[in-house]
């Protein structure tokens, strides 16, 4: 498809035209259940979304380790993490809506248990080790 577009126009000019079209969302505009903290899985009383990712960015570059022991970092940009193991960045950005999703499911026992998650032994891991969840599930 990249193929054709750059020989209409540029796939550039269709990325470009994609975002001009596409209304920007502040954090103000997300849907009133995450802004008032409710939670629609397990626990009403757990932390939102947004004291989550609060924690989640104090802890950036912070050493971690998955449930097997695999030891790795992450680093945030914007509304997404991304996770580097073994000294290398791991080609795929784990979405702050995911983290979400995967908030939902905690207290989870183990990372298969996070359903329809993106990188669970890493999101399992963030979210259980003690500096993020700050005894909240």
């Amino acid at each position: 498809m990249l193929a054709l577009l750059g020989t209409v126009g540029g796939a550039s000019d269709y990325v470009n035209k994609r975002e001009r079209e596409r209304p920007a969302r502040s954090v103000e505009e997300e849907p009133a259940h995450i802004a008032k903290g409710v939670r629609r899985g397990n626990d009403q009383g757990m932390a939102s979304i947004h004291e989550c990712w609060r924690r989640i960015t104090e802890h950036e570059v912070a050493p971690f380790r998955t449930k097997s022991g695999l030891p790795f970092t992450y680093s945030v940009v914007g509304n997404n993490l991304w996770i580097t193991g073994s000294g290398r960045e791991i080609n795929r950005g784990l979405s702050r809506h995911n983290v979400d999703r995967a908030l939902r499911e905690m207290p989870a026992a183990r990372p298969g248990e996070l359903k329809a998650v993106q990188g669970s032994a890493y999101v399992w891991a963030i979210l259980m080790d003690d500096r993020i969840r700050a005894s909240d599930w």
